[in-house]
């Protein structure tokens, strides 16, 4: 007996350590996977919910007796939405008893409608979603006797409008929500969410403005309490973070991001919402171009999904996609197919037609062109049968296939048909001008001067110059716009790149010296614009290429010295002198960081903290300026107006500071001395 209980002490305790040891590993593997990442995962709760196989005795449904009811409200209210599609057969199976629930069941009801309508909305059957949430919106007011909805289930119902494109509904439903909770007289969450919600919707109609002075209205509403609502905070920063991205503004998106991570990091967060956060801010990364971050990014919130998520989940493909294209920009082809084909093989369905285009981008760029028109085709085909002729993302995709046609293949016919009617899709949706009509132009311009249709391509520029500033509208090619209108349209640049070799290219042809002096005149324009989108976008890189840029002063250079050998001109030896400088300047500019630039300066770090301190003071200035703007009470605004106007004068003597005491900085930041 004394040696069986030997043997058995022995086997536990082996167990033990092999369980032990296997925890280690498994710790040690998840570790491992992350330790190249640019910051480790901050790990929440799994996704989880209570096990309700109870309710299926040999396959028949059960649900007849108290204990069971209360264990299936205990899986109605700890259900993940991300997983919610997986408990279809038992939530539908509550649904269609909801009628045998009796009056001491209202609790179970009331989650019974709540979960089958946000089960619903997951299923996109947005109709069903409604009544779903109609019926759980009058049994809430009925048992809770208060006509304030939940905000996350009721900014979902509004959403369902939104989604069937009952926009109008949509913000009715939302201002209709706001005013009653303002009459309440004091602070409830619910506020914010449906301001967040609302400025969501209007960032992503790309109404800017609006948005902006909606979520300002929110981050305002928020700050001003005194009880923190992190989750809420989370949410918000992450819209801001859109907000900037759309507009642009991408440095000040990825801090944006960051908060609302630090935010979640204060809740009892899931680990997907995490992962979610680290993939928003793993496409800015990756719209900056700052692809090993972007990549550690999506890698953390993938190694999360996986764990969490069904294999074939839309977010999972969706960054498996990702990972393709970064992959694509680091100029590591064969990764990049292995994910795009991984993304298409989880889910090939015509809706995956992004996955396809991709693709079809990467073997094209290794010049497998067979494949590339194939995928080409599956994208165009796929985006048509999924988002209809006439849609947005078929102008795109049609311009893709054109513009590889034209470049790579000898139906260059076929490629000017398909750019054409992407043109043609572009006039239908906007109906006006429109940033969008700039690349399309673009690629037929370059591809008429490189054909040697010269005249045509600078046509085509020009119709994409008249498209990129607002009140341009020339279609003179030997007239550009005025630079004081296009100071904050980068877009254009290299249009206006195309342009002037355009006019070289006509000059080489004609031997007409207007020619020259034009592509000169458009090569200084484009200077002058980088400058000045310099001076606008302040700390951040400039959104112009620097090589281009480099080749941009180099042409101006070779060009200029051209004019001053021909006419004699001392003008033209003078701009040559000033290319020469600003390129040296402006080489050594985007060769450093902005800090290594101060740095190096020996700016006092005194005059940093105060500059940074007076540009965030205006910034939420202007964030209540606009708020009062909106509801017009003139006398706030002059207040407000006066104390962002000293402000801006700090701001000023800090420039003059830097211009008279650091002139090296500041002709390193503005690219030419005054």
């Amino acid at each position: 007996m004394a040696i069986f209980l030997n043997l058995h002490m022995r086997n536990l305790l082996i167990a033990f350590f092999l369980i032990l040891a296997l925890n280690i590993h498994v710790h040690a593997q998840k570790r491992a996977i992350h330790n190249n990442t640019y910051k480790e995962i901050k790990w929440g709760q799994k996704d989880h919910y209570h096990d309700f196989q109870f309710l299926f005795i040999d396959g028949e449904p059960q649900l007849s007796d108290s204990t069971t009811k209360s264990l299936a409200l205990d899986f109605l209210q700890s259900i993940s939405l991300y997983n919610i599609i997986d408990r279809e057969k038992e939530i539908n199976y509550l649904y269609q008893n909801r009628l045998s629930f009796s009056h001491s069941d209202t609790l179970l009801l009331l989650n019974t409608y709540r979960v089958y309508a946000l089960q619903q909305y997951v299923e996109k059957q947005y109709n069903k979603s409604i009544q779903g949430f109609e019926a759980y919106f009058r049994l809430y007011e009925s048992y809770f006797h208060s006509n304030i909805y939940p905000g996350f289930e009721f900014t979902k119902y509004t959403v369902c409008f939104k989604k069937k494109r009952d926009y109008k509904r949509f913000i009715q439903l939302l201002e209709s929500e706001i005013k009653k909770v303002e009459n309440i007289g004091e602070y409830n969450s619910y506020q914010a969410q449906y301001l967040i919600e609302s400025g969501k919707h209007f960032s992503n109609q790309r109404q800017l403005d609006t948005a902006r002075h909606i979520l300002s209205k929110a981050k305002l509403l928020l700050s001003d309490k005194k009880k923190e609502e992190f989750y809420i905070k989370s949410n918000l920063f992450k819209q801001l973070g859109y907000l900037e991205l759309f507009s642009s503004n991408i440095e000040l998106a990825i801090n944006y991001f960051n908060i609302a991570i630090d935010n979640l990091l204060e809740t009892k967060h899931s680990n997907v919402q995490m992962a979610n956060l680290y993939n928003d801010l793993a496409k800015a990364y990756y719209i900056d171009n700052q692809l090993k971050k972007a990549d550690s990014y999506f890698s953390m919130a993938l190694a999360i999904y996986e764990l969490e998520l069904r294999p074939n989940h839309s977010v999972i493909i969706n960054t498996y996609r990702y990972l393709g294209l970064i992959n694509y920009g680091l100029s590591d082809y064969t990764n990049a197919i292995a994910y795009l084909k991984k993304s298409i093989s989880l889910d090939p369905a015509p809706k995956r037609y992004l996955s396809y285009r991709n693709l079809a981008e990467v073997y094209a760029k290794t010049d497998s062109i067979e494949l590339a028109q194939k995928y080409y085709a599956l994208s165009l085909k796929n985006t048509i049968i999924t988002q209809g002729e006439n849609s947005y993302q078929s102008a795109i995709s049609y311009l893709a296939y054109g513009e590889f046609l034209l470049l790579k293949t000898p139906f260059t016919q076929k490629g000017e048909d398909y750019i054409a009617k992407t043109i043609e899709l572009e006039y239908e949706i906007f109906q006006e001008k429109s940033i969008d009509f700039i690349e399309p132009l673009n690629i037929l311009g370059k591809y008429y001067i490189q054909d040697g249709q010269i005249n045509r391509g600078l046509d085509s520029l020009q119709s994409a110059l008249i498209q990129a500033i607002e009140n341009f509208h020339s279609r003179d090619i030997y007239t550009n716009p005025q630079s004081e209108k296009s100071i904050r349209e980068s877009s254009f640049t290299n249009t206006l790149a195309w342009k002037a070799y355009g006019f070289y290219l006509k000059y080489i042809e004609t031997n007409y010296i207007e020619d020259l002096k034009m592509s000169l005149l458009t090569y200084n324009h484009f200077i002058y614009v980088a400058k000045e989108t310099r001076k606008y976008f302040e700390e951040t890189e400039s959104v112009i290429d620097a090589g281009q840029l480099d080749y941009v002063f180099g042409q101006a250079i070779d060009i200029g010295n051209q004019l001053y050998q021909i006419t004699g001109e001392r003008k033209y030896l003078e701009q040559v002198f000033r290319f020469i400088e600003g390129k040296k300047s402006y080489t050594l500019f985007t060769s450093l960081s902005i800090l290594e630039k101060k740095r190096l300066l020996n700016i006092p770090k005194e005059l940093l903290k105060k500059e940074q301190k007076l540009k965030y003071s205006l910034g939420l200035l202007n964030e209540k300026i606009s708020i009062e703007q909106a509801i017009k009470r003139s006398n706030k605004i002059i207040d407000l107006e006066k104390n962002a106007f000293t402000i801006t004068q700090s701001l000023d003597s800090i420039q003059k500071i830097y211009k008279e005491q650091y002139s090296g900085f500041y002709n390193l930041k503005y690219g030419f001395n005054e």
